[in-house]
């Protein structure tokens, strides 16, 4: 499998208990790129020693990014600009990478995903999941590209970007920089959840729905009891959404109350 990341200084932690779930529950080659543009050589190297000891099927490659090209982009405060580095696959992967797993450093992987991996893209650019923060938020039209950019939701769904199986033969033909910096220059006052919305407004209609409940469970927009259940199902989970959300900001909250961020924990503490 290749598993591509982009991370800052502040998710390495989050990056490496995302790969550690993934050898506990993956038992075949893997083949991790991880996207950076400001790491410095130490932190390089002590990610690299941690990573690599976890697995002899693994490999690791770091692929420098020029963040000059994203100066400009809509952000928002507190999500890293690296999310944007997803645009870039097309021509950083080598060319023999026919599919790829984009990952959010905020996930882990809490069952086997070959199956997933191994989908048929049915001839389209990506598979994806819905986004559950925007269907139980009670805003869904401001939420979504709907109501901000006057533009039809394909299937009348806004899919999650965390989660993004790339069909890399395709992404190669239709992923453009020009048309993504015409889009922020035309929509920048309407952008709102950064290069998610740009990914939706251009290329909705070339996406395969999975199912979220299994591949991109959002557990910061379940209530305590759903969060417990769903998890047990769940082969990736997703903790995204509000800070509060994010299990490695605060070390009390290995002892939390709250099911999803103790198996975080668990899963940073576990050896393969």
């Amino acid at each position: 499998m290749n598993i591509v990341l982009a991370s800052d200084e502040n998710y390495l932690l989050a990056a490496e208990t995302l790969i550690r779930s993934l050898v506990i529950n993956n038992h075949c080659e893997c083949s991790i790129y991880l996207l950076y543009a400001d790491l410095n050589r130490q932190q390089l190297d002590s990610f690299a020693s941690a990573v690599c000891r976890l697995s002899d099927r693994l490999s690791l490659q770091f692929i420098k990014i020029n963040d000059s090209l994203f100066e400009n982009v809509p952000a928002v405060v507190g999500l890293p600009r690296t999310t944007y580095y997803r645009f870039l696959l097309p021509e950083v992967l080598p060319i023999d990478v026919d599919r790829a797993l984009y990952l959010d450093c905020d996930i882990i992987i809490n069952k086997p995903i070959e199956a997933f991996y191994h989908m048929d893209f049915n001839d389209k650019l990506f598979v994806v999941c819905e986004d559950i923060g925007v269907s139980v938020q009670h805003k869904y039209e401001f939420l979504t590209i709907y109501g901000r950019m006057n533009k039809p939701l394909c299937n009348g769904k806004y899919f999650n970007a965390g989660v993004m199986l790339f069909n890399m033969e395709l992404a190669r033909q239709m992923i453009d920089m020009k048309k993504v910096k015409s889009m922020i220059d035309t929509y920048r006052p309407y952008i709102f959840f950064m290069d998610q919305d740009i990914l939706n407004f251009l290329y909705g209609p070339y996406t395969l729905y999975a199912d979220y409940r299994l591949y991109n469970l959002g557990v910061g927009y379940l209530k305590e009891e759903e969060a417990a259940e769903a998890v047990k199902e769940a082969a990736i989970i997703h903790y995204y959404g509000h800070p509060d959300v994010k299990p490695w900001l605060d070390r009390k909250r290995e002892n939390s109350s709250s099911f999803a961020t103790r198996l975080w924990w668990n899963y940073l503490e576990k050896s393969p």
